[in-house]
């Protein structure tokens, strides 16, 4: 893992031959300064050859309390747009810049939800015209795919995060636990598990904001969670019902990405079969994760040890993707065509699934570090398949 975040940073901007990082979007901000805006109107440059400088509102002040950036300008009431521009160009002369070419979030076409989860400022074409004209001798870059690169390999404070967000995210999963039974909606259980995060989570080890989104499919439902979005419906658990629950955690920033599957009643052989062949599955991959590997072996795995248990056919050839500041991140990519290799500080799910029409579907879903020698399961519980 790289220890000390700045240099990596900086190591970043220097491949990319960029003098300086500006960055609006909230997951960009968190992954450089510890500080997760609430809306998007706060602005970091962060040069390569000097310190970082945070520009927020001062309604904002007090989320920013304890980050890692020193120079912190609170911007004046009034055109947030305007004065972001102005304190940007005061900043750039006072410190004495040298800045030629600057990194910018050009291309995301995926915006990780902030704390404003209806809405999000983010930066667009009036921003970046507005600082090209109080910078005109810089060059605006697109640093799209060096942010992806840079967000994928994470510090200690980014390990923090995720550790504080599966341990709200476990909660959540208990509470749907206990809600599980016979007659009861999907709904009402995904209502259950949203309310504990939300109520609970709020305090705990210093935790300001907190959010989940829990998706519970039963019985034939389930069967559909291989999609990329998934929806509680109106069902009622039936008995002898799969009941699977795909959870998406966001506490202060940081994202988990987890699944867990159950029965309604006692398991029959055939659901226990399954169950423990994608266990198999599951276990095989997370073992095989260590700095150097290919991210596509782990998928190769698990398809091997499915297909050798008669259900390559219901299997979808995806296995889990980077997580952190965001809920998908794309490095590295657990699929076929991915070509990442697993690096130190590395974080990333692992997510085999067999998916059955008419019967159901199971999937075993964690959030793993990748280590030089190994891994770290950050959201390990036990897995059995139990009986609720």
């Amino acid at each position: 893992m790289i220890l000390d975040k700045d240099e990596w940073i900086k190591a970043c901007l220097a491949e990319a031959g960029l003098d300086a990082f500006l960055l609006k979007l909230p997951e960009n901000v968190l992954y450089l300064t510890g500080y997760w805006p609430c809306y998007g109107w706060s602005t970091c440059l962060y040069p390569s050859n000097g310190e970082p400088i945070l520009l927020l509102p001062d309604f904002e002040a007090s989320f920013a309390e304890g980050c890692s950036v020193k120079d912190v300008r609170l911007l004046e009431k009034g055109d947030l747009s305007s004065a972001t521009v102005k304190t940007l160009k005061e900043v750039v002369s006072e410190k004495g810049l040298s800045l030629h070419r600057i990194g910018i979030e050009g291309s995301f076409e995926t915006i990780s939800v902030a704390h404003m989860g209806g809405e999000i400022h983010v930066p667009t074409t009036g921003f970046f015209e507005s600082t090209r004209k109080v910078l005109p001798n810089v060059t605006l870059v697109d640093a799209t795919q060096i942010l992806h690169k840079m967000r994928s390999i994470k510090g200690p404070s980014d390990v923090e995060g995720l550790k504080r967000v599966s341990e709200v995210a476990l909660r959540g999963l208990s509470a749907a636990l206990e809600r599980v039974q016979e007659g009861i909606k999907e709904c009402e259980v995904a209502a259950a598990v949203e309310a504990e995060v939300y109520g609970t989570a709020i305090g705990l080890r210093g935790i300001r904001r907190a959010r989940a989104y829990a998706f519970v499919m039963s019985g034939p439902n389930s069967a559909n969670a291989y999609w990329p979005f998934n929806i509680s419906s109106e069902r009622k658990l039936r008995r002898g019902d799969l009941v699977l629950i795909e959870l998406n955690t966001l506490v202060d920033g940081y994202w988990s990405d987890l699944t867990r599957i159950w029965t309604c009643g006692s398991p029959s052989q055939r659901q226990e079969e399954i169950y423990e062949a994608v266990y198999g599955a599951f276990v095989g991959a997370v073992r095989s994760v260590k700095e150097g590997v290919k991210a596509s072996h782990l998928l190769e795995t698990s398809e091997k040890h499915l297909k050798d248990h008669g259900l390559g056919n219901y299997f979808y050839p995806f296995l889990g993707h980077g997580i952190g500041v965001g809920l998908h991140e794309p490095i590295p990519r657990l699929t076929p065509e991915s070509r990442d290799v697993f690096k130190a500080g590395m974080v990333h799910t692992v997510e085999p699934g067999v998916y059955i029409k008419d019967f159901g579907g199971v999937r075993i879903e964690d959030v793993v570090l990748v280590k030089k020698d190994g891994w770290t399961n950050l959201s390990e519980t036990k897995y059995a398949l139990d009986e609720v």
